[in-house]
């Protein structure tokens, strides 16, 4: 019940901030109330929220500060997931890409050959087949095409324009 009451109160003045406390990011959120507040439970925020104006100034500039963590953790993220896809091909620019395209081969055919096993009603329910296990194994396969997709070609448009983003970015 706090905790509600608590969001509300916090979600009229900072949404994101209010809107992370329940969630996965509820920790983050907490530190950065905190350390805006100088308070450590959730009473005497409340009352803070409630009755000091200052209290509300401190809060805005918190959640201005915990999206900027956000985005930079975000980068920082994307910065190693495409040192990742980099190191992934200099290894097959130095021993070759037969693994890489046998693999891929295989993955493009089990998809194919799924969803057109779906399509032409040769995986059904009646031979057994779950259907919430067919889809769970169908999304799997997908995910990783898609995953040898990004190996040969990129990533997405978005995260090239994230990368030109970034690299006009000043430092910190």
């Amino acid at each position: 019940m706090k905790l509600d009451k608590l969001k509300t109160v916090i979600a009229k003045v900072a949404p994101a901030v209010g809107a992370a406390i329940g969630g996965p990011f509820g920790g983050i959120a907490g530190k950065f109330i905190q350390d805006a507040l100088g308070l450590d439970n959730e009473e005497a925020v409340i009352s803070a929220l409630q009755t000091n104006p200052d209290a509300l100034l401190s809060l805005k500039i918190a959640e201005l500060k915990m999206q900027e963590f956000m985005r930079d953790a975000d980068i920082r993220e994307m910065d190693l997931e495409r040192q990742d896809t980099a190191d992934a091909r200099a290894l097959a620019k130095a021993t070759g890409v037969r693994p890489q395209v046998v693999f891929t081969v295989i993955v493009l055919i089990g998809v194919l050959a799924t969803l057109y096993g779906l399509a032409t009603g040769i995986v059904n329910e009646q031979q057994g087949a779950s259907k919430e296990i067919v889809y769970m194994i169908v999304g799997a396969m997908t995910t990783t095409l898609a995953t040898q997709m990004q190996f040969w070609f990129g990533t997405s448009l978005g995260s090239s324009r994230k990368t030109e983003w970034m690299a006009e970015r000043p430092a910190k």
